[in-house]
């Protein structure tokens, strides 16, 4: 414990290995393992989502983990002291919506983590940005494998915790047939990234061919990356995937 988890370093560092503008921004201990990253730049805060990873704890302060989104205040300051900007959890979306984003599988033993591993990729959060006027969070919760519309408010200068009924939900499941089996369930649809982008979110996604065994030839014609634009205007998805390729 106590060991770095995010840091921060200077855009006109040249990747030699002498970083003179390396800051410390959060240990794990305070914020455990996360993947999203959004910096809601009116307030300059830097909001971290919750990742599940083998072999490493959620942060100490969340027992619940899995949908926890942290606050970073003035990052790049390397300042973790435990004053004004000290790492934060911002909210618990497990607390909003009970085992909305999975439960917390780590036992004491981390060496082994066994629990963990068929859950990776398939509980907590995955990637996670911020609309262009700051007041909106976007995130893919991996458990439901939905996009989520987390609000921060009317103010950008201050962004609000949000409640349950700043939060909504869209579904992801129905938009592609991974098995092409014609089915209304695609469990081989698999969401992760986020990209806010000119007022639509896009979200990436890939068939997995899971549920297909390990059949070569269904590998080879089902293993797919696809990217979704969504309308949050209209709060719909196009019809039809803004990139679909096969990964073979």
């Amino acid at each position: 414990m106590g060991e770095d988890v995010l840091i921060s370093f200077a855009y006109t560092e040249s990747g030699e290995s002498d970083v003179a503008t390396i800051g410390d921004e959060a240990l794990d201990s305070d914020i455990g393992t996360t993947w999203g990253l959004a910096h809601q730049r009116t307030a300059n805060i830097m909001f971290a989502s919750s990742y599940a990873k083998r072999h490493a704890g959620y942060g100490d302060a969340a027992a619940d983990g899995t949908g926890v989104i942290w606050s970073i205040p003035n990052p790049a300051n390397g300042v973790i002291d435990g004053g004004a900007d000290a790492p934060a959890e911002f909210v618990n979306l497990n607390d909003l919506f009970p085992g909305a984003f999975g439960s917390n599988t780590h036992t004491v033993d981390f060496t082994l983590d066994a629990a963990t591993y068929p859950v990776i990729g398939k509980t907590s959060m995955g990637d996670m940005d911020i609309s262009e006027d700051d007041l909106t969070l976007w995130l893919v919760n991996l458990e439901d494998r939905e996009l989520w519309e987390v609000s921060l408010g009317t103010d950008p200068t201050t962004p609000a915790v949000p409640v349950a009924g700043d939060v909504n939900t869209f579904a992801l499941d129905g938009l592609f047939d991974c098995e092409g089996d014609g089915g209304t369930s695609h469990p081989d649809l698999r969401p992760f990234g986020v990209k806010y982008h000119d007022g639509r979110v896009y979200v990436g996604a890939v068939c997995t061919t899971e549920s297909e065994g390990d059949d070569p030839a269904t590998e080879d014609t089902g293993l797919r990356a696809l990217v979704f634009r969504f309308d949050p205007a209209t709060n719909t998805f196009d019809a039809t995937p803004a990139v679909n390729f096969l990964l073979n």
